[in-house]
């Protein structure tokens, strides 16, 4: 909620163009490390979580969000 919401929404439901939706679970299909790679290190306008979270938060992040429905 602190981190994503802003962006991904409370649902995953994305609120911002071009941020991927959760919701519709397409971005999910990717391995877990490849999502870690992508949140630790930042893509597109999505800033770096490294230094904020660690690769054990992130993980849990991505166990939250494929709980998601």
């Amino acid at each position: 909620a602190t981190h994503c919401s802003s962006c991904h929404g409370e649902d995953g439901a994305s609120t911002m163009p071009g941020t991927p939706d959760f919701s519709r679970r397409e971005r999910l299909f990717k391995p877990d490390m490849a999502l870690l790679v992508s949140i630790r290190d930042g893509i597109s306008v999505m800033p770096a979580y490294k230094g904020l979270l660690t690769d054990q938060e992130i993980l849990d992040i991505v166990a939250y969000l494929r709980s998601m429905r």
